[in-house]
């Protein structure tokens, strides 16, 4: 990376995510001249409206459960792999830290979806009624079985 007023050009298809702190900015600059990747499933076939038409309830349900502190609402959709990662003792210690801390969610913002060979990763501003700040609401989502599912969920 070049630092300073420059935009940085990359190639033709390179995605790339940077995070940056705040005391340093970068211009930034990323071309892609197409998708022509292959999913080895249906999601890839959808439009970015499409895909948000079906990830937004997913998000909506995940985020009511981890406000409600409702293990079972907030897992739902989750692949096997991260519901193993995500007890009802760890879900109510992370719900209690941020909500103690941050409050609750206010509202969210699409910015944009990357498709992958197996998945789709979204990313939204996300919002706190505690916090003035914005925050990144990262999340991936796999077919499995026929069955749309989040199989990574962050927020920083």
């Amino acid at each position: 990376l070049k630092r300073g007023y420059e935009p940085l050009f990359l190639p033709p298809n390179l995605w790339i995510l940077i995070m940056v702190g705040s005391t340093r900015t970068y211009n930034i600059v990323i071309t892609k001249e197409s998708k022509e990747i292959k999913m080895s499933n249906t999601l890839y076939k959808k439009t970015d409206d499409e895909l948000l038409s079906i990830f937004e309830p997913l998000m909506e349900n995940l985020l009511q459960g981890s406000t409600e502190r409702d293990h079972q609402k907030h897992t739902k959709d989750f692949t096997q792999r991260i519901r193993n990662l995500v007890s009802k003792e760890k879900l109510e210690r992370m719900c209690s830290e941020y909500q103690k801390k941050l409050g609750y969610f206010t509202k969210r913002e699409f910015l944009y979806l990357f498709r992958r060979k197996d998945s789709v990763a979204v990313i939204w501003r996300l919002f706190f009624t505690k916090s003035d700040d914005e925050f990144v609401l990262e999340a991936v989502f796999i077919e499995n079985n026929g069955r749309i599912m989040i199989d990574h969920c962050m927020i920083f």
